[in-house]
This record gives C-alpha cells, sequence and structure tokens, in this order.
C-alpha cells in the first residue's frame, strides 16, 4: 500500500471508526482464495505440512487456490535483500491468510505453523471478546503484509512479541482500544511500510526498540493522545517517506532521534503542540518532498537537514509561531519550489545563507516580522516566480544585491517597503510586480532593458517612475491600478514599443501620460478609465498604431485627445463613455485624424 493509500484510509477512517460490516475484511488478491486453518485442514493446511520448509519443495504444492503465491523457497529471507532477521519461520503458511476467529489462530500455532509467506490479515466479529494477540503467540515472520484494522475490542498487541520480520507493511488502523504498540517489541524490519492510523485510544509509542529498519513508509496519524515517539529509539533507516500527521498532543519528536535516513518525502502536519524538531538532529539529507503545514506551535525546524543540492518541493506553511528554517541550513540549490507562507514569527533567513539558485518557484508570505533578507546575499537565480508578500515591516530589499535574473516574474507586496536599491544587479525578469509598498519610485531597476509586464497597484507614496529609465520594450503590457500619488509616467522616457496594452485605472492624480513620449507601437488595446484629473493624453504624439481598442470611460476632467491625432490605425473598437467634460467636438477630430476607414471596430460616442 502506498503513502497516499494510507492518508485516503486515514481520511475515511473519521467517518468510518463505529462497527462496519463484517463482510468488510480486507480482500485478498486477485485470483487467490484466502484460507483459514479450521476450514481448510484438508486443503492449504495438510498441504503446508507436507511442505515443512525444509525441503521448499514447492513445486508439489498444487493447491489450485495458492497458484498466484506458489513460493514457499521464498519464506521471507531474501524478500527485501535485507540482512537475515533473528528468525527465520520453519513452517509457514504457504500463500495469503485470513484469520476469522480467536479459536481459527490458536489452531495456526496448534497445527505447527510459525509464519506466513504472503499476507497476514483479521476480519473478526467485534464481538467475539478478543482483546489480545496472545493466541498467535507463535508467529515468528510474515513474508507479505501484516494487516490489522477494524478491530474495534482489541486493547493490545500482547502476543505478537515473537513476530520479528514483516517483509510486505504493517498496518495498525481504527483499532480503536490499543493503547500502544508494544506487542510488537520483538520486531526488528519490515520491508515495506509501518504505519498507523485512527488510533484514538494510543497513548503511546510502546517499546519497539528492536526496530531498525523501515523499506517503506513510517506513517504516523490521527493517534491523537500520543505525546511522544518514545519506543523508537532503534529506528535508524526509513527507505520511504515519513509522514507524521495529525498528532494533536505530540510534544517533541525524540524518539526518532537515531534516525539517520529517510529515502523519500518528508511531511509533518497538523500537530497542534509540536513546538521543535530539534529531536530528528541524526536526520541529514533529506531529498524527498519536504512539507511541514499547519503546525500551529511550531518554533524551529533546526533538527533535520536537507541535501545541498536539493531536489524535490519544499513547503513550510501555515507554522505562524515558526522563527526560523534551520533545516534548510546549507542548502545550495532548489529544483523545485520552496514557499515559506505564514512563518509569522521569523525575523530573517538566516540559513539560506547559501542558497545560490532555485530552478522553480519561490515564495515568501504572510511574514509580518521578515525585517532582513540578508540571508539571500547568495541568491543570484530564480527561474520562474520570485515572490514577497505580507512582509509587513520589511523596508528594503538588501541581501539581494546578488539576485541577477528571474526567469518569469517577481511580485513584491511589502507594505513599508521604500528601498529596492538592492535589485540593482537584476538583468532579467518577465514580469515585475509592485502593490502595496511606500515606494515613492523604482530606483534600483536601472538593469532593466525589457520586461513582458510592468504592473504597479496600491504604492500610495509613488510619484515618479523614475529608475526604469534603460526600459525599451514591454513585451506584453502596462498596468497602474488604484496609484493615488503618481501625476505622469515619467521614467519611462526609453520605451518605444509595447506589444499588448496599457491599462490605466482608479489613479486619481494623474493629469496626462508624459513618459510616453518615445512610444511608437502598441499591440494591442489603450484602456483609461476613472482618472479623474486626466485631462490630456500628452505623451502619445509618437504613438503610430493601435492593434486593439481604445477605450476611454469616466475620465471626467478629460478634454484634449489631440496627442493621437497621428495615429494611423487602430485595428479593434473605439469607445468614449462618460467622460463629463469631453466634448462630441473632439472625439470627431480625433476620427477623421485618424480616419474611419483606419478603424477596425465600432465607434461609440
Amino acid at each position: 500500500m502506498t503513502l497516499s493509500t494510507l492518508i485516503l484510509s486515514a481520511l475515511f477512517a473519521l467517518t468510518a471508526c463505529g462497527d462496519k460490516d463484517e463482510t468488510d475484511g480486507v480482500d485478498t488478491a486477485a485470483g487467490e482464495t484466502s484460507h483459514s486453518p479450521t476450514d481448510d485442514t484438508a486443503g492449504g493446511a495438510d498441504t503446508s505440512t507436507t511442505d515443512t520448509g525444509a525441503t521448499d519443495t514447492d513445486a508439489t504444492d498444487t493447491d489450485a487456490t495458492d497458484t498466484a503465491d506458489t513460493g514457499p523457497t521464498d519464506t521471507g529471507a531474501t524478500d527485501t535483500g535485507a540482512p537475515l532477521s533473528p528468525c527465520i519461520a520453519s513452517n509457514p503458511w504457504i500463500g495469503d491468510l485470513e484469520l476469522h476467529s480467536a479459536s481459527e489462530m490458536s489452531t495456526f500455532c496448534g497445527d505447527g505453523y510459525d509464519g506466513v509467506t504472503g499476507t497476514l490479515s483479521f476480519d473478526l466479529d467485534y464481538h467475539t471478546g478478543l482483546t489480545d494477540m496472545t493466541a498467535l503467540s507463535c508467529l515468528c515472520e510474515v513474508g507479505g503484509d501484516l494487516e490489522l484494522h477494524y478491530q474495534q475490542e482489541l486493547h493490545s498487541l500482547e502476543g505478537l512479541g515473537g513476530l520479528s520480520r514483516v517483509g510486505g507493511n504493517v498496518e495498525v488502523a481504527n483499532c480503536g482500544d490499543v493503547t500502544d504498540l508494544s506487542g510488537l517489541s520483538g520486531l526488528a524490519e519490515v520491508g515495506g511500510d509501518f504505519g498507523f492510523w485512527g488510533m484514538h485510544s494510543m497513548t503511546a509509542i510502546g517499546d519497539l526498540s528492536a526496530l531498525t529498519t523501515i523499506g517503506g513508509d513510517l506513517v504516523m496519524i490521527t493517534a491523537a493522545e500520543v505525546n511522544s515517539l518514545e519506543g523508537l529509539e532503534g529506528l535508524t533507516s526509513v527507505g520511504g517517506s515519513l509522514l507524521i500527521d495529525g498528532m494533536h498532543e505530540l510534544a517533541d519528536v525524540r524518539g526518532l532521534a537515531n534516525l539517520a535516513s529517510v529515502g523519500g518525502d518528508f511531511t509533518v502536519t497538523g500537530n497542534d503542540v509540536l513546538d521543535s524538531l530539534s529531536g530528528l538532529s541524526s536526520l541529514a539529507d533529506l531529498s524527498g518532498d519536504i512539507t511541514v503545514t499547519e503546525n500551529p506551535s511550531l518554533e524551529s525546524l533546526h533538527g533535520p537537514r536537507v541535501s545541498p543540492g536539493y531536489t524535490g518541493d519544499i513547503l513550510i506553511e501555515g507554522n505562524y509561531a515558526l522563527e526560523d528554517v534551520g533545516l534548510l541550513t546549507g542548502l545550495r540549490s532548489v529544483t523545485g519550489d520552496l514557499t515559506i507562507s505564514g512563518a509569522r514569527a521569523m525575523p530573517d533567513v538566516a540559513p539560506l545563507a547559501s542558497l545560490e539558485r532555485i530552478d522553480g518557484i519561490f515564495v515568501l508570505d504572510d511574514v509580518r516580522v521578515l525585517r532582513d533578507l540578508s540571508g539571500l546575499s547568495s541568491l543570484t537565480e530564480v527561474t520562474t516566480t520570485f515572490s514577497l508578500i505580507d512582509a509587513d515591516i520589511l523596508l528594503s530589499l538588501d541581501g539581494l544585491e546578488s539576485l541577477t535574473e528571474v526567469g518569469y516574474k517577481l511580485g513584491i507586496r511589502a507594505n513599508s517597503l521604500t528601498d529596492i536599491t538592492a535589485l540593482s544587479s537584476l538583468r532579467s525578469v518577465s514580469d515585475l510586480s509592485f502593490s502595496y509598498t511606500d515606494l515613492t519610485d523604482l530606483s534600483g531597476l536601472s538593469g532593466l532593458t525589457e520586461l513582458n509586464d510592468l504592473s504597479l497597484t496600491g504604492n500610495g507614496e509613488l510619484s515618479s517612475l523614475a529608475g526604469m529609465d534603460s526600459l525599451t520594450v514591454l513585451g506584453s503590457g502596462l498596468l497602474i491600478t488604484d496609484e493615488d500619488g503618481l501625476t505622469d509616467l515619467s521614467g519611462l522616457e526609453a520605451l518605444t514599443e509595447i506589444g499588448g496594452w496599457i491599462w490605466i485605472r482608479d489613479s486619481p492624480a494623474i493629469t496626462d501620460l508624459n513618459g510616453l513620449d518615445s512610444l511608437e507601437r502598441l499591440g494591442w488595446n489603450l484602456n483609461l478609465e476613472r482618472c479623474d484629473a486626466l485631462t490630456s493624453l500628452d505623451g502619445l504624439e509618437q504613438l503610430e498604431s493601435i492593434g486593439g481598442t481604445l477605450s476611454i470611460e469616466d475620465d471626467n476632467a478629460l478634454t484634449d485627445l489631440s496627442a493621437l491625432h497621428a495615429v494611423g490605425s487602430i485595428d479593434g473598437d473605439v469607445t468614449f463613455a462618460d467622460n463629463a467634460s469631453l466634448e462630441e467636438s473632439a472625439i470627431e477630430a480625433l476620427i477623421e485624424a485618424i480616419g474611419e476607414e483606419n478603424i477596425g471596430g465600432t465607434i461609440s460616442y
């Protein structure tokens, strides 16, 4: 069973923890019938007794129901390539086995079996009174999965202490009265996943100190009363992913102090009182996806460490008490996305001091006390998007002096930001956006000669676009919205071509379009809306063509359109609406100057 399947099972458990129809037991493999020792003594039992495991002549085991698992020579000793376990079953049941009652469990041991080569599962009636597993004290080894699901009267796993190896998955789920897993105290090796979920009475892990290796995932979900991972101190290696989810009373992870390797993803999510990952200090070179989310008390990520050349996505989100991202110490590059969001107590990004390149998206969001970006002093390139959002007290971008390239979009929304001169080395970015800052101009961007989009929104102190004096081409468009202090477009004097649109709206101080004096070609639309101080279109005298529509609406002070008289063609519609001071004669003079035959769409005013 994969990690995603386990998670789905856990979610199902939240709504299906009550009684279930006994026919909902674990299905056996397609084409294969599972047997119980009591109802197949003439079949599976007798055949397996003849095949004692000493000669392993499975070719003579012609039980038609077990043809899918004809492998008594594969008794678990070589299933995973791991070292031999302390106990190797000498007389295993061949194939999968589903047990339905305590009496069948006793018969299994009474018939001399000590293992199962396939999957061992249980479909026990809820009302049998079975409270432990002592009837299976003979069990030494399971070659496939061990599945213990929905046993509501089971109080403990006592009786399974002799089990030392499971070749497949170990799943303990929705066993409502089990308080710990100490009944598995002899378990040393799991070839597949080891997981428990929906264990609402579980208060401790119990003694699992013999367990050193898990070949697949380690999954711990919704054991809401467990407050520590004590009992897992022997675990050194997890071949798959580590998932700790919904452990609401878990205060620390010191029980995993000796865990040195996780081969897959690392996920810690929804743990209400967990405040640190310091117990994972032996865990290094994480290389799968990292997800640390919605842990409201988590203050520090110091402890585990990522691989310096990290390949995967890193999501750190919704940990509102987080003060540092220590697990990223030593990180040099990321091939994937890096998102740090909702770290509301984090003052800096010092652990990122070695980070040079991100081949993906980089997001710093809802970082309300972030005041220093000096930890990004080595960063030179982000290949897609770099977003800095809701950094409420950040005054400058100091620390980004080495940044030369952002492959797609650089978007910044920071209420107190006044200084972006640290971007002076930036030479390449596609889309550039500043919103709701305290910038007064755009000084620091003189290294940019081309952009795709330039977007400015709600920067109340912005009075000039000075700093963009090298910009000659906008491939897509210019958007100016809610800019209360901007009176014109001074600073864009080098701009000769916009491949898309100009859209200026709700900017009450703009009086004209001076600053666009060199603009010759507009590939798409010119939209001017609700600019109450706009009196003329001065600045557009060099514009030769508009590739889309011309729309001027709700500009109540506008009286003069003469700056557009040199336009040779407009490919789309021409619309004037609700411009209180604009005379029809000014509109008609413009249409005449362009020539109605050179207007591709409808004309309305």
